[in-house]
C-alpha cells in the first residue's frame, strides 16, 4: 500500500509541473502576442500621423492655389478695366487693337543710362508715331505712345494684312511672312512657268496650249499651282490616224492632211 500510495503521489506531482509548465507556455505566447499587437498598433499610429501630416500639407498646397488664383483673378479684373477705359477714350476700336497688341519699349527703371529705349512693333508692323519721356537724372529716355500699323500684303498675294496672314495668289507658289524689319515682311510667292505643251510668260498671266494641241491651263493656290492639261490633237472625223501631230489621212474621196 506504501508503494502504491507513493506511486500515485509522484504521478500527481508530475501532472502539476506539467500543468504548470502548460500554463507558463500559454502566459509566455499570450505575453508575446500581446507584444506583437502592441508593436502593430504603434506601427498603425505612425502611418496614421504621416497620413494626418501629408493631408495637412495638401491643405495648406490648396490654400496658396487659392491664393494664387484670387491673385490672378484680381490682375485680370484691373487689366480689365484698364481696356474699358481705354475703349471708352477718343482712340477708335481698330488703332486701339493695334496698339495694345503690338506696344513696345520700356521704362526708365529699363532703361540703360543715356540709352533711349526705342519702340518696337511687332511683326508685320510699322511705327507710325512715337512719343518719348526722358527719364529724371539721365539722359536716357521712354517710349510713352506710338502705333504700330499692320503692313498691307505685298504684291501677288492677298489677305488682310501681313500679320493677319497672306497667301500667294493662285499660280504663284511661295508664303509671306512676318518680319521686325523693312519693309516688315518677307514673300517668297514666285511665278509659276506654263507647263509642257503649253507656251505663255507663266501661270499667272495665262498659258495657251501649243499648235496641234487642245485643252486649258487655270491657276490654283495648290501645288502644282495650275490645273489642267494640253492633250495633242486628235485626227477629225473622216481621217485615219490618231492625232494630228503623228499626221492623219483622209479616207478616199477627201483630201489628205
Amino acid at each position: 500500500i506504501g508503494t502504491s500510495v507513493g506511486t500515485e503521489t509522484s504521478r500527481a506531482q508530475a501532472l502539476e509541473a506539467s500543468l504548470a509548465a502548460s500554463v507558463l507556455g500559454e502566459r509566455s505566447r499570450a505575453l508575446a502576442t500581446e507584444v506583437s499587437f502592441g508593436t502593430a498598433l504603434s506601427t498603425a499610429a505612425a502611418g496614421l500621423a504621416q497620413a494626418q501630416a501629408q493631408f495637412l500639407q495638401s491643405v495648406q498646397a490648396i490654400a496658396a492655389l487659392n491664393s494664387t488664383l484670387l491673385q490672378t483673378q484680381s490682375t485680370l479684373a484691373q487689366t480689365q478695366a484698364t481696356l474699358t477705359a481705354l475703349a471708352q477714350s477718343t482712340v477708335n476700336s481698330s488703332t486701339l487693337v493695334t496698339v495694345l497688341a503690338n506696344m513696345g519699349g520700356g521704362t526708365c527703371q529699363g532703361s540703360a543710362l543715356g540709352t533711349p529705349v526705342v519702340p518696337q512693333c511687332m511683326p508685320g508692323f510699322v511705327l507710325q508715331s512715337s512719343s518719348m519721356t526722358a527719364c529724371s537724372g539721365s539722359n536716357s529716355a521712354y517710349p510713352t505712345s506710338f502705333q504700330c500699323t499692320a503692313v498691307a500684303c505685298p504684291a501677288y498675294s492677298t489677305g488682310s494684312n501681313v500679320p493677319a496672314g497672306c497667301s500667294c495668289v493662285p499660280g504663284l507658289n511661295g508664303t509671306v511672312t512676318a518680319t521686325t524689319t523693312l519693309p516688315y515682311y518677307s514673300s517668297t510667292c514666285t511665278h509659276v512657268p506654263c507647263p509642257g505643251n503649253s507656251f505663255g510668260a507663266n501661270v499667272f498671266t495665262g498659258c495657251t496650249c501649243n499648235q496641234n494641241y487642245n485643252g486649258s491651263i487655270s491657276a490654283i493656290t495648290t501645288p502644282p499651282f495650275y490645273t489642267g492639261m494640253c492633250a495633242p490633237t486628235p485626227c477629225p472625223t473622216g481621217t485615219v490616224g490618231s492625232v494630228i501631230l503623228s499626221g492623219c489621212t483622209y479616207t478616199p474621196s477627201y483630201q489628205s492632211v
